[in-house]
């Protein structure tokens, strides 16, 4: 993570991911098979056959064109794009006697390019219903007794202070209007804390920067006001988001009674626990919505 110096404050900045990409797969049209069926139509024809791979026009000189032009052209559909891939081509050259005609060579090869033809387009096909049918496979839930959703979120909330050997942990979270932010869940702070008014989010300034994809890390209570700490009564605190792939959720907040630094593996540390209580209320949201009636939680 990138970070902003300050004796009082440190903001930590989401960093670039560094993602190194896999070469391609060898694609089915390149291989034994294919220099089989070449050599195959060479024995029997007696006129040299080659694959070329290739995704444009087959180079061809006036020369060639001429005294022998190329007869067939091949173009499975083995991209995405079903985008030609590779052309059969009969050599030019010299031989005194052929086993068949040119004509019917020519004849066959085109033939064998319009096979391959239908082959790229049968795996095309095969590739693009597999994964329809994959995506239409009947999903499973099951309704298990578990712990509630209040039990589970204190459990991680819990070890997050045991981890941090801070004082206490707040999760905030946003209202349906995205307006303001209510402590939901609390390890460590006063139960009464939980009925306090909701936070407006315009003034929530620590918040609002967490949301945007930083971790704010107060080291002590100078800057406290400035940001809009939400529990005063500290010598130091971290924000960071709770957050899905798709949406913000709110905020978690870890306070320290005595000023201390936080090292970025702990906020490292603290956006993943964050992410585990995104996880808990994201689960909890889908099955609302399809748990039968009357099935425990």
């Amino acid at each position: 993570m990138t970070e902003q110096n300050s004796p009082l404050l440190t903001v930590f900045s989401e960093p670039t991911a560094d993602v190194t990409a896999s070469g391609p797969e060898s694609p089915w049209y390149v291989g034994p098979p294919f220099e089989m069926l070449c050599g195959a139509f060479t024995a029997a024809t007696g006129y040299p056959l080659t694959w070329v791979v290739s995704d444009g026009p087959p180079p061809q000189t006036q020369d060639q064109a001429t005294r022998f032009p190329i007869t067939a052209w091949s173009g499975p559909v083995a991209r995405d794009d079903a985008s030609v891939c590779g052309y059969f081509q009969i050599e030019p050259h010299d031989v005194a006697k052929h086993l068949v005609d040119r004509p019917d060579a020519a004849e066959l090869a085109r033939l064998l390019a319009e096979l391959i033809n239908q082959l790229g387009e049968a795996r095309s096909a095969l590739r693009s219903s597999t994964a329809e049918l994959a995506s239409q496979a009947p999903t499973t839930i099951q309704f298990e007794r578990s712990a509630s959703l209040g039990r589970r979120i204190e459990s991680v909330l819990k070890g997050t202070v045991a981890a941090f050997n801070c004082a206490a942990v707040g999760m905030y979270l946003l209202n349906e209007e995205t307006t303001e932010l209510q402590l939901r869940a609390t390890w460590g702070l006063s139960r009464a804390r939980l009925a306090a008014p909701a936070r407006r989010l315009e003034d929530a300034t620590a918040d609002l920067e967490a949301m945007l994809g930083h971790a704010v890390v107060l080291s002590s209570d100078a800057l406290f006001d400035l940001w809009s700490v939400p529990e005063a009564d500290f010598g130091a605190a971290v924000c960071v988001p709770i957050s899905t792939a798709s949406s913000v959720l709110g905020t978690l907040w870890i306070f320290n009674h005595e000023p201390r630094e936080f090292e970025d593996r702990e906020t490292n540390l603290l956006e993943i626990l964050a992410g585990r209580l995104s996880v808990e209320l994201e689960r909890e949201a889908l099955l609302r919505k399809v748990r039968p009636q009357g099935l425990p939680t």
